[in-house]
Formats: C-alpha cells, sequence, structure tokens
C-alpha cells in the first residue's frame, strides 16, 4: 500500500455527523467564497502513514478570477510536525503567484522559496479551511500515521475541473445549502 492516500467516504452517520458539525463552523466563510449552492465535491480521508515522502508543492486547481473549490482540513488526531503535515504557501491564490509557479523554473523556485509558509500544526478536531488555488503539499513523515478527514465544495458556476475526491454515488447530490439545512 501506499504511504499517502485518500480514502473516498460515504455518508453515513458519523461522517454525516462530523460534516455537519464542521460546517456548523464553517458554512458562512464557504458560502462567501462559493456560494450557498456551492456541490459537495470531496468527501474523504487523506491518510499519511510513517515514510511518506514530502509531496511536490502544487494547487488543487489552476488560476481562475474566483474561488472555485474551498477545502476543510480537520484533524482526527493531534497533528505535529514529524507527521508531515501539509504546508501552505501564503498568498499564492493569485495570478501573478500562479504565472511564477507555472512559469521559468528559476521563477517558480524563488516563488516556493521565498513565500511564506505555514504549517498545519493542528490539534484534533481544528480545521483548515483553504482555497484550492493556493499553492500547498505534504510534508514527509517521518512519525507516525496522520489522518485528515476532508470536504470541499465546487461553485456552481466555477470552471470545469477534474473529479473531486468522492464516492459516484454522492456526485451532484447534495449542495452547502442542502446540507446546511439539515443543521436546524
Amino acid at each position: 500500500r501506499a504511504n499517502r492516500f485518500d480514502l473516498k467516504l460515504p455518508l453515513s452517520a458519523p461522517v454525516r455527523g462530523a460534516l455537519l458539525e464542521s460546517l456548523g463552523a464553517l458554512r458562512r466563510p464557504i458560502a462567501a467564497a462559493v456560494g450557498e449552492d456551492a456541490e459537495l465535491f470531496e468527501l474523504a480521508a487523506l491518510i499519511s502513514r510513517p515514510g511518506a515522502p514530502p509531496q511536490p508543492a502544487h494547487p488543487d486547481t489552476p488560476f481562475f478570477d474566483d474561488p472555485t473549490i474551498v477545502t476543510g482540513f480537520v484533524a482526527l488526531q493531534d497533528v505535529e510536525a514529524e507527521m508531515g503535515p501539509t504546508f501552505f504557501l501564503r498568498g499564492t491564490h493569485t495570478r501573478s503567484a500562479h504565472a511564477r509557479f507555472n512559469g521559468e523554473p528559476d521563477a517558480k523556485a524563488s516563488l516556493l522559496r521565498t513565500s511564506p509558509r505555514s504549517l498545519g500544526l493542528l490539534r484534533t478536531g481544528d480545521v483548515t479551511l483553504f482555497d484550492s488555488r493556493l499553492v500547498h503539499g505534504g510534508g514527509e513523515n517521518t512519525a507516525r500515521q496522520r489522518v485528515l478527514f476532508y470536504f470541499s465544495f465546487k461553485a456552481s458556476a466555477g470552471r470545469r475541473t477534474a473529479d473531486g475526491t468522492l464516492l459516484a454515488t454522492l456526485k451532484k447530490q447534495h449542495t452547502l445549502g442542502s446540507l446546511s439545512g439539515l443543521l436546524a
């Protein structure tokens, strides 16, 4: 088995509960970014085992003028530096940062070297919410298994992107608004 992989999740009672609890706190910022009609695009667990190599820096989507996908990573245990947490390069969701990232090798290297870096060092239950255009990646895991529950919402008017990490039976079945309605 791979040392880093995604596990698509069904919308079972525990998964639904975790998603709804997350949306209770995050619905407003997600809606502000991608709209109440944004579709559930990903629902999975990211698993990084000891020995997982560092993941190359990457955005999940190419540059678009408006946010297309917003993703939440929820820590299922305390995430420490040795577990290879996700790193985020702040400010790299912009047109100019994407031009540098996709441009000449020296420009890309400079962007990767000089962009402020944040590490997803989280406590159990903490969440990181990010724009899919942001350059990020997983670190090398030298300690113990790291598991993140994650979900993404894609703007209904968003450009076509690759398929999200979502079971086929859940595709185009739920929106932020319809799921938020279950919170009442």
